[in-house]
């Protein structure tokens, strides 16, 4: 993705949900790294944000879709696939942290459906 855009706003603009999928199947491949099962709804430990930062961010995505009426199973599948495209896209927690709320809003537009028909 690198290589195609040239920022990671550029590439959140531009890309598709298709490349993305693409180049974290080359990831998990060249790392030799098993792809999470969707049904289980556990979630990685092998990821590179801090635990705690993980479940406060799962904690307050169920708390949101619930209160827009999202029951809870289907919200635990929806924040845990948000999840790992916020970790895909901001392997550093800070980077994800820092940004304004259009700019996560926009993260979130662009997933959302996604999310939502994985479960």
């Amino acid at each position: 993705m690198q290589l195609k855009f040239t920022s990671m706003a550029d590439m959140e603009l531009k890309s598709t949900e298709l490349q993305g999928k693409e180049a974290a199947e080359d990831c998990i491949e060249t790392l030799g790294l098993a792809k999470k099962e969707k049904s289980t709804n556990t979630l990685n430990s092998g990821s590179g944000w801090p635990q705690a930062e993980r479940n406060t961010f799962i904690s307050s995505c169920e708390r949101e879709a619930k209160a827009k009426g999202t029951d809870k199973f289907t919200a635990k599948d929806y924040c845990a696939c948000m999840l790992d495209k916020m970790e895909a896209l901001y392997p550093d927690v800070n980077e994800m942290a820092n940004l304004t709320s259009n700019e996560l809003n926009r993260i979130v537009n662009k997933y959302r459906n996604g999310c939502l028909e994985e479960h």
